[in-house]
């Protein structure tokens, strides 16, 4: 960095902390916004980072650092979101198994005393047999989908990581992107200029901005 706006380049280490100059870390955060930005094209998706500091080294480390940042949070965010359907598949399996085994007692205590019920001459018996064969195989079919969707969460999990390409990992730059040279330049040289001109006509624009006020003559006679 310059050590001031006219004056050689010196190499100088410090945090972004220390760059900002700010007291606490709220005000620091703030800073960043007003150094960092960010953009994004709808139609192709591309999201673009810039930074402006004082100092090209600095943009650049700010820039590849954003987009190191950005990549972990995607990956981050798809592993939480994944990992919270495995959670739920699991605990719904926990609980189906133990549905259907409940739903095997009550069926294993049944048979003990009616082996077979469906020759029975009495149809609440046959009745209860079925109704309690169904909910059995009901429980069976239920443990074995939540057991595939299981797996497919598993999978999700794996493969629903976003996945960011870096097509630029961030330029040196080169030439300052403001204020403008030209723009700079122009400006002194008018301004330099028009004081030339005020010391060189200097009388004459006293006399313009400061007029003589005119005075009234008396005389009296005796």
């Amino acid at each position: 960095m310059k050590s001031w706006r006219f004056g050689a380049e010196q190499v100088e280490k410090h945090t972004l902390y220390d760059y900002l100059h700010a007291s606490n870390m709220d005000r620091a955060i703030s800073g960043v916004g007003a150094i960092l930005f960010t953009s994004r094209d709808l139609k192709s998706k591309v999201i673009s980072i810039s930074a402006e500091t004082k100092s090209p080294e600095l943009s650049q480390l700010i820039v590849q650092r954003a987009g190191k940042l950005l990549e972990v949070f995607l990956q981050e965010k798809g592993r939480t979101r994944g990992g919270a359907k495995v959670a739920f598949a699991e605990a719904r399996l926990a609980e189906a198994r133990r549905e259907m085994d409940e739903a095997e007692d009550i069926l294993r205590r049944f048979l003990e005393g009616n082996r077979n019920f469906q020759s029975s001459a009495d149809p609440s018996v046959r009745l209860k047999g079925s109704r309690l064969e169904t909910e059995l195989r009901l429980r069976q079919q239920l443990v074995s989908t939540i057991a595939m969707n299981r797996e497919q969460a598993l999978l999700e999990e794996k493969n629903d990581i976003p996945i960011l390409n870096i097509l630029d990992s961030g330029n040196l730059p080169i030439d300052k992107s403001k204020p403008a040279r030209s723009l700079i330049v122009q400006l002194t040289t008018m301004l330099v200029g028009a004081i030339s001109w005020i010391w060189i006509n200097r009388y004459w624009v006293r006399a313009r901005l400061l007029p003589e006020e005119d005075g009234v003559a008396l005389s009296g006679r005796s």
